[in-house]
C-alpha cells in the first residue's frame, strides 16, 4: 500500500470521529498533520507526472525551480508538534538538519545538469523527490509520529 493510501485511510477515519464529535485532542493534531502530509504528497505527485521530457533548458528550469523551491519549503515549515524532551528536541534538529542537506546535496546536483536525452530530467527529478521524501516523512515523524 502507498504512503499516501496510509494516510488516507486514515484521514477517513479521523474525519469520521470529527463528524461524530467523538474525536480527542492528540487526534486532532494527527488530522492536521495527516492532511497536511497528503497536500506535500499530492503536491509532490505533480511535480513528478508534469515533469517535462525534453532537452529545452528552459522548460527545465522553470519546471526545476517550481520543485526546489517548494523542497525547500517543506523543510523550514510546520515545525509544531507534541511536546517532546529534550532527548526529542534533538532527535528533531538532527532530522531536519538530514533533511536539508539531502535538499542541499541534490540541488547541488541539478547545479550542472544537462539534459542529454529527453527522458532524463524526470529519471532525476523522480528521484531527487523520492530521496527527499523519505527523509522529509522521519522529519516529520519527529513533530507528529504518524
Amino acid at each position: 500500500m502507498k504512503l499516501i493510501d496510509q494516510y488516507k485511510g486514515l484521514h477517513k477515519q479521523l474525519e469520521e470521529k470529527l463528524s461524530a464529535g467523538t474525536i480527542k485532542l492528540e487526534e486532532l493534531c494527527v488530522l492536521q498533520e495527516v492532511k497536511y502530509r497528503i497536500c506535500v504528497l499530492d503536491t509532490l505527485r505533480a511535480f513528478c507526472t508534469s515533469a517535462p521530457k525534453t532537452t529545452d533548458t528552459t522548460q527545465l528550469c522553470y519546471h526545476y525551480q517550481l520543485v526546489a523551491s517548494y523542497l525547500k519549503f517543506i523543510c523550514c515549515e510546520r515545525r509544531l508538534g507534541t511536546k517532546t524532551d529534550d532527548d526529542g528536541q534533538k532527535k528533531r534538529e538532527t532530522a531536519g538538519v538530514s533533511l536539508e542537506r539531502v535538499v542541499t546535496d541534490w540541488t547541488k546536483r541539478f547545479g550542472s545538469f544537462k539534459a542529454d536525452n529527453e527522458e532524463i530530467y524526470k529519471t532525476r527529478i523522480v528521484e531527487f523527490i523520492n530521496a527527499v521524501l523519505s527523509v522529509w516523512v522521519q522529519y516529520r515523524n519527529t513533530y507528529i509520529n504518524i
